[in-house]
């Protein structure tokens, strides 16, 4: 990239767009699974609708492992018991579902998840 006769040393040489694959969703259906890679950081997309049956709270296949476990940027919206507050943790190549309790802050680990919507945007690093 040209600026005023100078080369930017700083150039966009890492970017990638693409599909993947959820795994551990035995039933619901995929409506959007997106991801966005600019660098060491990827952004992924995650819509599914019906009636959703997910095994331990996990959906595996992201199109990176993360560089650590973290809860990453997020916006999450799932179905969560009252009082608590969708919080999800990407691990490897697998989010894993979690809710904090509004009252006392405690995360706590999702068994078998069910409900009719699962919409996750997050960000996170390689």
């Amino acid at each position: 990239i040209y600026l005023g006769g100078a080369v930017l040393a700083n150039r966009l040489d890492d970017y990638e767009e693409g599909t993947w694959t959820p795994t551990g969703i035995s039933a619901g259906t995929v409506d959007l699974a997106k991801y966005t890679k600019i660098g060491d950081v990827v952004v992924i997309y995650l819509n599914v609708s019906g009636s959703i049956t997910l095994t331990n709270g996990t959906i595996g296949g992201l199109p990176f492992s993360a560089f650590t476990t973290s809860c990453p940027w997020y916006f999450a919206d799932f179905a969560v018991g009252a009082g608590e507050i969708p919080m999800p943790t990407i691990a490897g190549t697998s989010i894993l579902l979690r809710t904090a309790d509004q009252v006392t802050g405690g995360i706590s680990t999702l068994g078998d998840l069910t409900g009719s919507y699962i919409s996750i945007t997050a960000t996170y690093h390689v």
